[in-house]
């Protein structure tokens, strides 16, 4: 039977892709379906569209707990779709038990089912505390773009793509991709005791330092920059100002990715999408692998062994000349063991079928939108209509007979008195909801 689908993207500039590739999937099952974004217009989409099943980003926080909360009491579908992969068994079992509690989740919360990309993932989340439905691998949903060249056509040309940058078209092009810092997503909190800032601030510097160089030595090729789509882009156009380097933070990683012969990373997953494509990335610095103490990229982590990896911008330059000059150019320079293990633990599959996979999963969910009355955030209660019983009275075993009998509850009779001032009401004048407020009658017709 079709459904209503709703999907929520986490962020339409990462996500829109996936997004669009498990919505085309959808579709061609029968379904009606839309896309929009989750943190400002995920409520009032679904009041507006009223779907059978609602797709959500992962639940991180109370904001999207209360969210899902919501669409479960409107009778919705839900199921959680988690964006990127998470860590393999071997990482989550040497982690304290507090870093396990942000991978497991600080809030409990219910879904239909939840999507993840690998089988460890399952393994690790199945030990949650709470949670009966089914979580499911579907594999590196990022990837499947990459693995279809018919999906080509869904993105702008090296043409289109050199003349909307201002691109020489005769010239190779180098994507250089920041880091993700604290400093630069939030930098009315940081502050010079925060170490973390500090570091971001330091890697920062390094980035900077690494892409004047690139544009010093590289003048055969065009430079672009990107930047996490979660930091600031001031400080980067302050230190990018005298190289003529533009940052680009509106294209999609895959329409960047799909146009450009080399990457530049700090340990980001955009290096295993290069690797599939069959292009080198090459790592400078990595803020997570080197200096980091976060649970999300323990040193020695896979994901920061895709990429051969360079602390000197001088040895980074002539290494992406190098690999441009081997018969097999373009050269893909990842780790083939590295691959493996990604695909073993943290990634799950990359056989171009993951969203394919999701979106079957989303089609077995049912669900029927329904609206309900919202939940009270007042008492109600009135001297002779109550809720909850145990207001008026309080329910106790006798210790001889066993037999249970009730007191009147000290606090509601102090209440009630003073409420009375002495008169007894007349009972047939309460007619509000002790539960909602509404007014109530004798029957239903009335």
């Amino acid at each position: 039977m079709a459904k209503r689908i709703l999907i929520l993207s986490a962020s339409p500039r990462r996500d829109m892709v996936v997004d669009g590739l498990i919505a085309d999937k959808l579709k061609a099952l029968g379904n009606e379906v839309w896309i929009r974004a989750c943190l400002r217009q995920g409520r009032d989409a679904v009041l507006e569209l009223q779907p059978d099943v609602v797709v959500v980003p992962p639940i991180r926080n109370v904001y999207s707990r209360d969210l899902v909360e919501q669409f479960k009491k409107w009778n919705i579908g839900v199921v959680s779709r988690h964006t990127e992969p998470s860590l393999e068994w071997q990482d989550f079992k040497r982690m304290s038990p507090q870093e396990k509690m942000e991978i497991l989740g600080r809030h409990k919360y219910e879904v239909d089912a939840e999507l993840v990309w690998s089988q460890d993932e399952v393994d690790i989340l199945s030990r949650r505390p709470y949670g009966e439905f089914p979580i499911i691998p579907v594999g590196a949903l990022m990837v499947d773009i990459y693995m279809h060249p018919e999906f080509d056509s869904m993105f702008p040309s090296r043409e289109i793509f050199n003349q909307k940058h201002n691109l020489d078209p005769r010239k190779k092009t180098l994507l250089l991709s920041s880091a993700w810092g604290h400093i630069d997503s939030s930098p009315d909190l940081s502050i010079d005791a925060q170490r973390a800032c500090k570091k971001d601030a330091e890697g920062r510097d390094r980035w900077l330092e690494m892409a004047h160089v690139a544009r010093k030595k590289l003048k055969d090729w065009n430079i672009i920059a990107t930047l996490h789509p979660s930091i600031g882009l001031e400080p980067y156009e302050e230190g990018l100002k005298d190289t003529g380097i533009e940052i680009d933070v509106k294209s999609t990683a895959v329409e960047l990715l799909k146009n450009v012969d080399a990457l530049v990373h700090a340990g980001s997953t955009m290096a295993v999408e290069m690797h599939v494509m069959g292009k080198p990335a090459f790592q400078y610095g990595d803020i997570n692998n080197v200096t980091g103490t976060n649970w999300w990229q323990k040193p020695g982590s896979a994901i920061s062994k895709v990429s051969p990896h360079y602390t000197d911008p001088d040895k980074l330059i002539r290494a992406i000349r190098r690999a441009y000059l081997l018969p097999s150019f373009p050269e893909d320079n990842a780790n083939p063991k590295t691959i493996k293990v990604l695909e073993e633990g943290r990634y799950g599959l990359m056989d171009g079928k993951a969203t394919e996979r999701a979106a079957q999963a989303i089609n077995n969910v049912e669900g029927s939108f329904k609206m309900c009355w919202p939940d009270n955030t007042r008492n109600y209660d009135q001297p002779t209509v109550v809720a909850d019983i145990e207001t008026i009275a309080l329910e106790h075993p006798c210790g001889i007979c066993k037999k249970t009998f009730y007191v009147l509850n000290p606090e509601w009779y102090k209440k009630t008195a003073n409420f009375l001032n002495g008169k007894i009401p007349d009972v047939k004048m309460d007619k509000l909801c002790p539960h909602c407020g509404a007014r109530f009658y004798g029957n239903e017709e009335q």
